[in-house]
């Protein structure tokens, strides 16, 4: 019995662990200023695909030992909208794919 408590305790911190890495690598995203042709604009990914966007997801997950994070949501024209950043060796952030 103790086993299987120790067991579900270990795992339970397991995975609180990983789901809090992932939060912080989609705030990180979410925090990260838009810039056009190194200009910034002022404003966060968070902020305007959040506001623009209905039924939005952002989750994180790995894709051969390199860290992605994406977001999905829904244009006011009922559009399906993509968009995957990789995280760099330095933790920045590029897009990497962007699709409607």
């Amino acid at each position: 019995m103790k086993r299987i408590i120790t067991l579900a305790l270990s795992m339970f911190i397991i995975l609180s662990l990983l789901t809090a890495c992932g939060n912080s690598l989609i705030n990180d995203v979410k925090n990260s200023q838009i810039k056009f042709a190194f200009e910034d604009t002022g404003k966060t990914y968070g902020e305007v695909l959040d506001a623009y966007c209905s039924n939005t997801k952002w989750k994180t997950f790995s894709s051969n030992y390199v860290q992605m994070i994406e977001f999905s949501g829904t244009t006011p024209s009922e559009q399906k909208v993509v968009i995957q950043w990789v995280q760099n060796f330095d933790s920045t952030y590029d897009i990497c794919w962007a699709w409607l």
